[in-house]
């Protein structure tokens, strides 16, 4: 009995890391694919300045990310030696946090995955705020029923609702359009980024599996958590997605006008 109870949370906590971390990481990973390819088309093209021009229209996204890192930072207790907010540098760097831990404790250990995948985090709180602030309406009921398909028909449908012609007509519209594509760009993972949370999965591992197997008895709990998850989740990955597609849109337009340049 108690052998099947502890693999019943094991497969659980498997399953909320992957469609909760799992596909959080992977939607940054390919927004980095993006981005980087826009930056080096803009440097190819318009040289340093053409960078720039982006780099700087998107600075408050950059500052979001750092925040991000040494916020998480603070939370699992990482002793933060060095930061730059903003700092553009040739080799591509925009910005920075140095950070020092105690690798024999567990809870700061696990903090570096979550230190890691913090502008992923970061920016999952700001694309939900964002929506329910700027475009409420396009949230429609959440589905009643907890499975994968009922979770990606919430998110294709709150995704749909943002392309609407009504849109066009509202100003908010716009708005949000302008914070999510700031944002979204750099909703991103550098090398140092996995790096630094991949030392920490284990220890997530074992913290999740704990909390699932201490609160696996009572269900209403883990419902109660689902219904309020799905929601987030199916809010901030339609947001990445249409991030993902404007910096798509921006590509196909830089593409669009090294194919054809204005004579």
């Amino acid at each position: 009995m108690i052998k099947l109870y502890l693999k019943n949370a094991f497969l659980i906590s498997l399953s909320d890391l992957v469609w909760m971390m799992g596909l959080s990481v992977a939607i940054a990973i390919v927004m980095s694919f993006i981005s980087r390819f826009i930056y080096k088309h803009l440097y190819a093209e318009y040289g340093r300045k053409g960078t720039l021009a982006l780099i700087y229209c998107t600075a408050l996204g950059t500052v979001i990310h750092e925040l991000s890192h040494a916020l998480f930072c603070v939370i699992f207790d990482h002793k933060v030696t060095d930061m730059s907010l903003f700092n553009p540098e040739p080799d591509g760097t925009l910005g920075y946090v140095e950070h020092e831990y105690d690798k024999e404790n567990l809870y700061q250990d696990a903090g570096n995955f979550f230190i890691g995948i913090a502008p992923i985090l970061m920016t999952g709180v700001l694309t939900y705020l964002l929506t329910i602030e700027l475009m409420p309406t396009i949230i429609p009921p959440a589905p009643r029923t907890h499975n994968i398909n009922s979770i990606i028909l919430f998110v294709s449908q709150i995704y749909r609702n943002l392309l609407v012609s009504d849109n066009l007509f509202d100003w908010q519209f716009y708005a949000y359009i302008i914070a999510i594509f700031t944002i979204s760009g750099h909703a991103t993972l550098s090398m140092a980024d996995m790096k630094g949370a991949a030392s920490g999965i284990i220890a997530l591992v074992l913290i999740v599996f704990a909390a699932n197997a201490l609160t696996l008895w009572k269900p209403e709990i883990h419902i109660a958590v689902f219904d309020f998850l799905i929601k987030y989740y199916a809010i901030f990955y339609a947001s990445m997605l249409f991030g993902l597609s404007l910096y798509v849109g921006l590509m196909g337009l830089l593409l669009i006008a090294k194919l054809f340049p204005v004579l």
